[in-house]
This record gives structure tokens, C-alpha cells and sequence, in this order.
């Protein structure tokens, strides 16, 4: 049954993606004056809606019968935040859908005349109901609280984007040029960025140099005006900043599979393809830690949830005590005063703090281990540029070598984090020797980045792994000392 049911689920997205492709994609083809053309994309939408149906009952099914056991049922924290978040994300998505509906009048029935439909809300972007229509299924999954309809849901949004540039495409064909000006004013799924319509002044507001663009030729400060309305200044930074677009996917393309390359053309002068260092080791390493941080307060519930018997005997057992003698009572004033005596209490009240609240511990933890890496990838660096200080290179060149490796090994880490947080265990006890390959992949980005030979290359790796380690270390203890001084 549970099998059907996927089967079913599968089949109905298919149906659904088809005939919303047909629906389209036929009548742009060739719009008959006859209005056969028009008749059948009503009866292609039709079939589409009903397929949509279809696989939302699917879901209500696969969530009374589950295929995979090895995925949980549900989510481990509470119900309420799975609403929440189907609320926030919900009722955007239906508000954009209805107005794109609206704006598009008799457009979202049959398609009659594409030009009539850029009014309204498609003066800011291009696809509103697909938009809108694309994350109802994840919605309808956060409501259902399941794991795996979540995973499934996101399939959608590739599948969406696919439907959207096919329509796109046949759009170009049939009405030129004018969808392409179009184009060029509006987003795909998110309005363009607002450009600032305020007159810049012709000389260089740092340096008083005549411009000749974007930048001073002279001093390279940006010509721009920060007397703009809040709006459009928090929008620039947004934009600007924060925003994680298809250089990312470019960036870890060379990442994962080159080795050592994607510094090396950093460093040469190809830049704007990739997403800058930091920023990637940033992304990366915010998602890791925090996936640590859910995984370890889950093993920690189901820790109460499976063993609370054995939890109380340790409990009662701790609490029963020997009667204290005399002789006892007199040596513990003599080692009261001493340095062991003080750091074994000490280290007795960590385990103590660590044993009643783990989640806590876990958290501090990693909390500390983040700040750290700020100071080890620096160090990480320092030792590269001993190693190779008869290269030339500067020690900033370095830095980004370090910053590029760290973040593949968090996301070599974050890869195998994941398999476990979603309880697949064969998956991740063969993901588990990614970290062997760490080594592997240190020596070919040095190889590659430094270009030396084999036996330079081994000799360093060696050397650089033994003083790393070594400072790595060092910064565990460390952390785990200041749990037990904070």
C-alpha cells in the first residue's frame, strides 16, 4: 500500500507538470482563431488542477502509510512551529497566487492574448502564480509535519523553474522583442533590484576626481548616494551583502571536485563567477552548526524518550552516600588548600553542569568551537606561509587557501551530519570515509595551488598536519577548560 501510494505521488506531479506545460505551451504554438487552441488549454488546465488534487490526497495518504521507516514520521520538536512556519510561508504564497490570478484575468483560464496579462502585479515579476503554486506543497508537507514530504516538496522548486523557462522560451518566439524589453524590466520569481533614480554628482565626493563610471579612478570609492528613502538603502545592502545567487553553485562546482583550483583563480583575477571566500566558509559553516545543534538536542530527547527507567536508578544510586568518618573529614581539610584538590572540584562541577544539562554543554561547545575557527584558520595560514616562504606568495594568498579548505571540510562534515540527522544509517556509515579523503584532497590543493612536486608537496602535508594538529588541539583543551572556568 505504502508503495502505491509513492507511486501515486510520483504520478500525479507528472501529470500535474505535463499538462501545465501542455496548457501553454499548445496554445502559444498556434492560437487559432477558431478557439479550438483556447478550448483545449481549458481542458489541459483542468486535468492539471485535478492531478494537483491528487497529489496533495497522496500526501495525506503517504503520511497514514509511510514507504521509508528509516526516515522519522515527524519531526521531533513540536507541532506548532511546523504550523508557524506553514503559516508564514502559506499565506504569502496564496496572497501571490490570487493576485496573479486576478492581474491575469481570463489568462489563468486559457490562453488568449499573453500581452494583456503585463499589468498588476506581473509589472514586478514574470511567473506570480507559479510562484505562489510552488510552495503550496511544501506548506501542505510543514502542515503534516513530515520529514520526508518536505524533502519530496522541494522538488518542486526545480521542476517550477524548469515549466517556467520552457514557457518563457515559446513566449520569446512568438512575441520577440517585446518579451524580451519585458523581461529586462521585471524579476523571474523576485522583482529585479530598485535602481536609484537620484542625480550623482560628476566628481568623486572622497577626492573631488572627475568620474568617469561606477568608481573613482583615483581614490576606487564607489559613486553612489546614501540620501535615499530607508527602503531602498536596506534593499541595496541586501542585495548586495546577503545574497546567495548561481555564483555559489559555480563556486562549489571547483570546490568539491577541483582541488586547490578555485583558489588558484581566485587569486589570478577570475572573481566575480565565484562567491568571495569568506562569505562561502560563512555559509557553509552556518549551516553545519547549526545542524549540529539539532541534531544533538534530538539525540538528547531521545535519549529521555528511551530510557528513563535507567535514568532514575543512576539517579538514585548517585543519591545514596556512605557515612562520612572522622579520618575522612580530616584529610579532605588537608587537601582542601591544594592545586589538585581545586581543579579535580573544578573539573568534578563541569561533568556535573555537562551531565544535568547536555544540550547546554553541546551548544557551548560548538558555540565556542565557531568563534575559534576564526583564530585557527589565521594560524592555518601563518604555518602555510612558513612552509612556503621562499614562494613569494603573500601571506593574504595563503588566507584564502585556508579559508577554501576549511570550508570543504565542513562541508564534507555537514554532508555526513546531515545522513544522520534524517536516520539513515547504511548512507552515512559509507559517508563516513569522506573524512578520509580530507588528507587526500589537502595534498592535491597543494599540489595544485603551490605547484611543487611530489615529494616537496608530501613532506610539507606532513609537517603541516603534526603543527596544525598540535594548535588544534591546544584550542579543544581550551574550550573544554573554559566550560569548566566559566
Amino acid at each position: 500500500m505504502s508503495w502505491f501510494i509513492l507511486i501515486l505521488m510520483f504520478l500525479s506531479a507528472g501529470l500535474y507538470l505535463f499538462f501545465g506545460y501542455r496548457s501553454v505551451a499548445g496554445s502559444i504554438q498556434a492560437l487559432a482563431p477558431e478557439g479550438r487552441t483556447e478550448l483545449r488549454s481549458v481542458i489541459f488546465r483542468i486535468i492539471s488542477a485535478a492531478s494537483l488534487v491528487l497529489h496533495f490526497i497522496s500526501y495525506l495518504l503517504y503520511k497514514a502509510f509511510p514507504a521509508f521507516k528509516f526516515i522519522p514520521a515527524e519531526f521531533l520538536w513540536n507541532r506548532w512551529f511546523s504550523l508557524a512556519a506553514a503559516i508564514i510561508i502559506g499565506l504569502p504564497s496564496i496572497v501571490i497566487w490570487i493576485r496573479g490570478m486576478i492581474d491575469a484575468g481570463p489568462e489563468s483560464i486559457a490562453v488568449k492574448d499573453r500581452r494583456a496579462s503585463a499589468r498588476g502585479i506581473y509589472q514586478k515579476i514574470r511567473h506570480p502564480q507559479a510562484l505562489g503554486k510552488m510552495a503550496l506543497p511544501l506548506v501542505a508537507a510543514l502542515i503534516l509535519n513530515s520529514p520526508f514530504l518536505i524533502l519530496f516538496s522541494l522538488l518542486w522548486i526545480p521542476a517550477f523553474y524548469l515549466l517556467c523557462r520552457i514557457e518563457e522560451k515559446e513566449l520569446e518566439l512568438q512575441l520577440g522583442e517585446e518579451y524580451l524589453n519585458y523581461k529586462e524590466t521585471t524579476g523571474f520569481f523576485v522583482p529585479r533590484k530598485s535602481r536609484i533614480h537620484h542625480a550623482l554628482p560628476d566628481n568623486c565626493l572622497n577626492c573631488g576626481a572627475l568620474l568617469h563610471g561606477k568608481y573613482c579612478h583615483d581614490c576606487g570609492q564607489k559613486n553612489t548616494d546614501i540620501n535615499v528613502p530607508f527602503k531602498e538603502l536596506l534593499h541595496e545592502f541586501l542585495w548586495d551583502e546577503l545574497r546567495i545567487d548561481s555564483r555559489f553553485i559555480h563556486t562549489l562546482a571547483p570546490l568539491i571536485t577541483k582541488p586547490g583550483f578555485l583558489t588558484a583563480d581566485y587569486i589570478a583575477g577570475r572573481r566575480v563567477r565565484y562567491v568571495p571566500p569568506l562569505r562561502t566558509y560563512v555559509i557553509i559553516s552556518f549551516v553545519l552548526f547549526l545542524l549540529l545543534a539539532m541534531t544533538s538536542k534530538r539525540s538528547h530527547l531521545e535519549e529521555l524518550q528511551e530510557e528513563p527507567e535507567t535514568r532514575i536508578e543512576i539517579k538514585a544510586t548517585d543519591n545514596g552516600s556512605e557515612p562520612i568518618t572522622g579520618q575522612d573529614i580530616n584529610v579532605a581539610q588537608e587537601d582542601t588548600l591544594s592545586f589538585d584538590h581545586r581543579f579535580t572540584k573544578m573539573v568534578e562541577e563541569g561533568y556535573r553542569r555537562g551531565t544535568k544539562n547536555p544540550e547546554l554543554f553541546v551548544e557551548t561547545l560548538i558555540e565556542r568551537f565557531a568563534q575559534s575557527m576564526f583564530l585557527l584558520m589565521p594560524l592555518f595560514a601563518l604555518l602555510l606561509k612558513l612552509l612556503y616562504i621562499r614562494s613569494g606568495r603573500y601571506y593574504m594568498q595563503h588566507l584564502i587557501f585556508s579559508i577554501h579548505f576549511h570550508a570543504f571540510v565542513f562541508l564534507t562534515i555537514l554532508v555526513i551530519t546531515s545522513t544522520r540527522f534524517f536516520h539513515i544509517p547504511v548512507l552515512s556509515q559509507w559517508l563516513s570515509l569522506l573524512i578520509m579523503t580530507i588528507p587526500l584532497y589537502l595534498y592535491l590543493s597543494m599540489r595544485r595551488f603551490y605547484q611543487q612536486g611530489f615529494w616537496p608537496t608530501f613532506i610539507k602535508l606532513n609537517l603541516l598536519s603534526i603543527s596544525y594538529g598540535a594548535v588544534f588541539t591546544v584550542f579543544i583543551l581550551v574550550i573544554l577548560l573554559s566550560w569548566l572556568v566559566l
